[in-house]
């Protein structure tokens, strides 16, 4: 907006810059100049003209007193940031935003009822990770059988690949997963183990019992959330 014609230079030597009234009358165009003498920023911050600062420019060329640096710890504090510096805790970021999923696709549908599917790594943890959740996606219908049937298995391997450890598993048993429809989800069941440390892998395995089961395309899920 354009300045009121009376005031010759940003520092408005012809009004009292000290003066209440002047102030409240013209806190916009007083927030609009480029600097700010340090009595006027120090009155408007007394009176409440102005409710907030601009930490950046020429602004402050007064330097922020004790009491403006304290503000902004509260500020701080309210936004629960461990600084200033842009630093946020794990536990700060919500947990919708940790989440994470990595895959195995099964490309082929086994080639007899007997085959199985040997042990493949899925992913290797950058950071400690906690798993959430094992799935395997179906591309096509299985029936169950309490005698020949797949049981499919999550592990854990060590950094080294050495130790394994298993995560999560679940047979194609009508007591295990039942009865597979196309393109509906399969649980593992229940986690065994969740943690998983930075450097350790996630594997999968299907094994079979007896005659076995074909077990269809599909894709293994593994969902977990970054520590």
């Amino acid at each position: 907006m354009p300045r009121d014609p009376k005031i010759k230079n940003e520092y408005f030597p012809e009004v009292d810059p000290i003066d209440p009234t002047f102030l409240a009358d013209n806190r916009q165009r007083v927030s609009e100049i480029d600097v700010i003498p340090q009595q006027v920023t120090d009155r408007l911050l007394a009176t409440g003209a102005v409710v907030a600062h601009t930490l950046s420019g020429a602004a402050h060329t007064g330097g922020l007193s004790a009491a403006q640096h304290g503000s902004l710890g509260a500020i701080a504090s309210a936004h629960a940031f461990s600084d200033l510096s842009g630093s946020i805790a794990s536990s700060q970021i919500p947990t919708a935003h940790k989440r994470r999923l990595s895959v195995y696709v099964k490309a082929s549908a086994d080639a007899a009822a007997g085959t199985a599917t040997a042990e493949i790594p899925v992913f290797q943890a950058v950071d400690a990770v906690t798993i959430t959740g094992t799935f395997f996606l179906p591309g096509a219908a299985l029936i169950a059988d309490n005698t020949n049937y797949a049981t499919l298995l999550c592990y854990r391997r060590s950094t080294t690949g050495g130790t394994q450890t298993t995560i999560a598993s679940r047979t194609t048993q009508i007591t295990g997963s039942g009865n597979w429809t196309a393109f509906d989800g399969v649980t593992l069941g229940t986690l065994s183990v969740t943690a998983v440390a930075a450097g350790e892998m996630v594997s999968f395995e299907i094994t079979k019992t007896a005659g076995g089961v074909v077990v269809p395309t599909g894709v293994f899920q593994i969902e977990y959330t970054i520590d």
